[in-house]
């Protein structure tokens, strides 16, 4: 006995997302928690901190079997594929994908899957973003001021707090 699994549902564009679980979100090869983890060149898992913006181009939303999508029901999960430059999308119209195509060249991180807490929200409106290779150079005047592993209060805390009078180096600025 088979039980129907609706196709999924993909968008595309230029989505923005913010990672709002504390403990950051791993980046995987494909759009499943059973696709393989991506590791940094210090052979680390690849993850992004609780906070951070990340810009999708394509997003999958999979239901699972017996739900219908007519009905409003909940879908089972939801995955992000991180824009870049060299990602060919394709257009809904072409029908569902196959499977070597949706895991070619992908870098996928969850938005949220049933019954678990949301790994990622929808920004309404893009981050602004600045960046001076350069950099910026201030003092801390505030004692205990810390640095946090991204841009959310959230966010681990990485290293001991500052103390007042010491300096800090900035290379990028989020609002």
């Amino acid at each position: 006995l088979s039980t129907p699994v609706p196709p999924p549902e993909i968008r595309t564009g230029s989505l923005w997302y913010r990672v709002c679980i504390r403990g950051g979100v791993a980046v995987r090869r494909g759009p499943g928690a059973s696709a393989p983890e991506i590791f940094s060149s210090d052979g680390r898992p690849f993850r992004f901190e609780c906070g951070e913006f990340l810009r999708a181009s394509e997003v999958c939303t999979i239901f699972g079997p017996g739900d219908r999508k007519d009905e409003g029901s909940q879908p089972d999960k939801s995955y992000a594929r991180l824009y870049r430059k060299s990602h060919r999308t394709s257009d809904p119209a072409d029908g569902p994908r196959s499977l070597s195509e949706l895991t070619m060249m992908g870098e996928w991180v969850p938005v949220f899957r049933r019954g678990r807490l949301l790994h990622l929200e929808e920004c309404v409106d893009p981050p602004k973003i600045e960046r001076n290779p350069a950099e910026w150079h201030y003092t801390v005047v505030a004692e205990g001021a810390v640095v946090l592993a991204g841009p959310s209060a959230r966010a681990e805390t990485v290293g001991p707090p500052f103390r007042r009078g010491d300096r800090a180096v900035v290379v990028e600025r989020v609002a």
